[in-house]
């Protein structure tokens, strides 16, 4: 398994397609360290296809239900 993500799984999009996802931890270097970071790695056409390219993909999540990076910590000033 790819050392960046502790886990995988699916995702099926509204296209019908089902994307792969690789979920982890931004590190110490990131504004978000310590944060649930998701990865889209692939999409596929089927669910076979994606799972035959990522066995370790555990199930299926949703977009509605997952963790996102919060960024309200940051400064409300601009990139200059």
């Amino acid at each position: 398994m790819d050392e960046l993500f502790d886990f995988y799984t699916l995702r099926r999009e509204s296209s019908g397609e089902v994307s792969v996802i690789g979920w982890g931890e931004y590190p110490s270097s990131s504004v978000l360290a310590g944060q649930t970071m998701l990865v889209c790695l692939d999409s596929f056409p089927t669910e076979e296809e994606a799972r035959k390219a990522y066995p370790q993909a555990e199930s299926f999540s949703s977009k509605w239900t997952e963790p996102r990076a919060c960024v309200g910590h940051l400064p409300d000033e601009g990139d200059y």
